[in-house]
C-alpha cells in the first residue's frame, strides 16, 4: 500500500501478485465451513513426514488442512484477470 490516493480516496496499491499453488498426491483432506464467501486469515505450509501440510486458518468460511506429497508455488506479477 502506498500513501497515495486514487480519485475515489482509496489508497493506491502496488506490487500485485497472483499466487498459484500446484499440489501432487493429496494424502489427507480435512476442510470445513465452506460457504459462498470464503476468506482465510492465514495459510501455513509446513514439512511433514509424508510431504507437506497446508493449514488454512479460517476468518470466514473455509478452514482446515490439506496434506500433499509435493507442492510448487508460482508467483505471477500483476492483478488477477
Amino acid at each position: 500500500m502506498t500513501n497515495k490516493l486514487d480519485e475515489n480516496g482509496y489508497y493506491l496499491l502496488e506490487k500485485h501478485t497472483v499466487v498459484e499453488f500446484y499440489v501432487d498426491a493429496v494424502n489427507d483432506l480435512d476442510l470445513n465451513g465452506f460457504s459462498p464467501q470464503n476468506v482465510i486469515f492465514e495459510l501455513v505450509i509446513e514439512k511433514i513426514n509424508s510431504g507437506f501440510r497446508l493449514t488454512l486458518q479460517g476468518c470466514y468460511g473455509l478452514s482446515g488442512t490439506i496434506d500433499v506429497s509435493k507442492i510448487a508455488i508460482r508467483l505471477i506479477p500483476g492483478k488477477p484477470s
